[in-house]
This record gives C-alpha cells, structure tokens and sequence, in this order.
C-alpha cells in the first residue's frame, strides 16, 4: 500500500512539473502578447497626434 501512495506521487509531482512549465509558457506568450498591444496603442496614439 505505501508503494502504490510513493508511485501515485511521483506520478502527482511529474504532472505537477508539467502543469507548471505550461504556465511558465502561457505567461509568456501572455506577456509577449501584451507588449504587442501596448506597442501597436502607442503606434496608434502617435498617429492620432500627427492627425491633429
């Protein structure tokens, strides 16, 4: 019984691991994305000025 709890962590710890490295590149790519907009509102901004 304690071998099956010691094999079902390990299974729990490498899913964990997973889970985890997935989040770190979602963030990421949520992060990328971000500056992306920031940058294409700046773009925008800066031509409003221009108009005026």
């Amino acid at each position: 019984r304690h071998q099956e709890f010691g094999e079902w962590t390990t299974a729990q710890k490498e899913e964990i691991k997973v889970e985890k490295a997935e989040l770190k590149e979602d963030k990421a790519k949520f992060k990328k994305r971000k500056d992306q907009l920031n940058e294409e509102e700046a773009t925008f901004q800066a031509i409003l000025l221009m108009d005026f």
